[in-house]
């Protein structure tokens, strides 16, 4: 097509024509330049629209091979192929692709890592309060051997559902009145279930079984041995006969040639400043007679310290007697309960009321008691510490044996003669206190033989 100019014709019908000015040359060939531009432009425009439908359908055309890719039953991301494949089927989505892999897979072990984190903590937890559980029921274990009657146990009981650790423990295996109906009426049949109890069920079987055992030897071995033990019986019958006729008579000669070689008695000032009776033997030993007593008449005044000695003395002695009579009737201990809470604020006012009045009796005796023989020794205001001592040197604790509760007994027995000494023997009972019973010694009778 002919190039046409603006305001004439083409430009082989202006062949022959006048020259033109220069402002006219340059005016077409501006225009010619703007043309030539406007095509490029509109053949690139026309490239960039190809390129594009190109991609969108390279797109669509991976998108459809990730599709196929996935539903693939034998496709496994996890796979050494997996991202060849993924490669192959969309070349240009792949990188995207392994990226949400590799998220899905850190978040999937951030879920496991807080999922074990979360798992350890709950053990952690649990074990804590399993060993605290087992402290706590630990700690009870040491009233055991305080438990004597059906009613120590049930007052243990109602202690161990009270407390704010033991209790739900407790009521998870039975319920508090359940627990209670449980408890054996009969002695022997309670203590065999509080030994099951300290040892553990998997000791006390084994101890059982050892137990059994030994019975079983020994009743074959004195089985074995009966004859010969009554043989031995027989012949130790006749020689242990003969020693102690030999033996009495020796001591009935001993006995007279003692009296023989001792003065006639004589009276002497005793340790107290009471007039007593004595002997003297050839070597120069005294010794008190037998059945002698104080003369009577009028006694004088009281010190200061005498007094206070009869004073504190007289209670030791009276509340010993109380304890004397409350051990006949097998209570030696305040409740348990009472150990258990001591003074704590209201809990110990609560344990308190549900004492019975003997051990009520008990606990206020033992404090009559030790106060009394503290305040003496000391004179001051006495201290938890030492009034806790006083209670394990001279009172029954749990687990203490008949030798160590007679110990006790006689310690307390002790004290008191040691506090009424400094007392003239005559003014001892100027209180009305009473002598003392249970097979003890009179304190009216210290001093004398």
């Amino acid at each position: 097509m002919p190039i046409q100019f603006p305001g004439g014709p083409s430009i082989y019908d202006q062949i022959g024509q006048g020259v033109k000015s220069v402002e006219d040359y340059r005016a077409i060939r501006d225009l010619a330049t703007q043309r030539g531009q406007a095509l490029q432009q509109g053949a690139l425009g026309l490239l960039t629209g190809q390129q594009k439908a190109d991609e969108y359908t390279r797109g669509l055309k991976e998108q459809e091979g990730l599709r196929a890719l996935v539903g693939d039953p034998t496709f496994n991301r996890n796979a050494p192929d997996a991202r060849a494949r993924v490669y192959q089927a969309a070349p240009g989505l792949a990188d995207k692709v392994f990226q949400g892999w590799a998220t899905q897979d850190k978040s999937a072990a951030d879920v496991t890592h807080l999922g074990a984190q979360a798992e350890q903590q709950k053990a952690a937890a649990t074990k804590a309060a399993s060993e605290n559980a087992n402290l706590v029921l630990g700690q009870f274990k040491q009233f055991i051997p305080s438990v004597q009657t059906a009613q120590d146990m049930e007052e243990l009981t109602k202690a161990m559902y009270a407390h704010p650790i033991a209790g739900p423990i407790m009521a998870s295996h039975a319920p508090l009145e359940k627990a209670l109906a449980a408890i054996p009426q009969d002695p022997k049949v309670l203590q065999e279930n509080l030994k099951k109890w300290a040892m553990g069920t998997t000791d006390y079987v084994k101890d059982q079984t050892t137990r059994q055992g030994h019975e079983l030897t020994a009743g074959t071995s004195l089985a074995t041995n009966a004859a010969t033990n009554a043989a031995h019986v027989q012949t130790n019958a006749a020689t242990v006969a003969e020693q102690r006729r030999a033996h009495n008579m020796q001591d009935v000669r001993s006995r007279e040639t003692t009296t023989a070689t001792m003065t006639k008695p004589f009276e002497v000032t005793g340790p107290d400043g009471a007039p007593m009776l004595v002997q003297q033997d050839k070597q120069g030993n005294i010794s008190p007679v037998q059945g002698y007593g104080p003369k009577t008449g009028a006694s004088k005044p009281l010190t200061d310290s005498q007094a206070k000695a009869l004073g504190f003395g007289a209670r030791m002695q009276e509340a010993d007697k109380a304890l004397q009579g409350l051990e006949q009737k097998g209570v030696t201990q305040p409740s348990i309960a009472r150990q258990i809470t001591g003074d704590t604020p209201f809990i110990g006012a609560a344990a308190n009321a549900m004492s019975s009045p003997d051990q009520q009796t008990v606990e206020q005796v033992q404090r009559d008691f030790a106060n009394a023989i503290l305040r003496r020794e000391s004179g001051a205001a006495i201290s938890a510490s030492e009034f806790d001592n006083a209670k394990r040197q001279y009172f029954a604790q749990p687990g203490d044996s008949k030798e160590v509760r007679a110990v006790k007994a006689k310690n307390r027995d002790l004290a008191t003669r040691g506090v009424l000494a400094e007392v003239p023997v005559g003014q001892r009972n100027a209180l009305g206190t009473a002598p003392a019973t249970g097979g003890r010694p009179s304190l009216d009778s210290f001093g004398k033989p």
